[in-house]
């Protein structure tokens, strides 16, 4: 799966409801994620400071827009979360933890850990589904 498809299909998984992502789309993800926050807040802050040198605008309403963008893709960030945490079998009160501060811990586990093969509590494998296996 190109980087492309990955975060396509994460997108479709978050929207549609589907309960588990594998482990490669949520990396292509997260990096997703990171490049575009750093560039939105790259561009908004590049367009703030060109509209207040040349044309006086002490505030520009593109920083807001860029806030919202942002907060809205933080939070489908954090439904990518649980869905991965759905295929570990894990349940996605493990947010909470996260929240606090384990992220540090929980990223590497979310990227590096294989999903729980065959059918969980929150669904088939999408990696293991033509394979009875549990």
């Amino acid at each position: 799966m190109n980087p492309y498809e990955a975060v396509k299909t994460t997108y479709i998984a978050i929207l549609n409801g589907q309960s588990r992502i594998r482990r490669a789309q949520y990396a292509w993800f997260l990096i997703w994620h990171f490049l575009f926050t750093i560039s939105m807040l790259l561009i908004s802050i590049t367009i703030s400071a060109y509209l207040n040198s040349n044309f006086g605008v002490e505030e520009s309403y593109l920083m807001i827009v860029a806030i919202i963008s942002i907060f809205l893709h933080i939070i489908l960030f954090f439904l990518a979360d649980i869905k991965r945490l759905h295929d570990i079998n894990a349940s996605g009160v493990w947010m909470i933890a996260y929240i606090f501060g384990a992220a540090i811990i929980m990223i590497p586990l979310l990227i590096f850990k294989d999903g729980s093969r065959g059918k969980n509590d929150y669904g088939p494998s999408v990696k293991y589904e033509n394979n009875e296996e549990t």
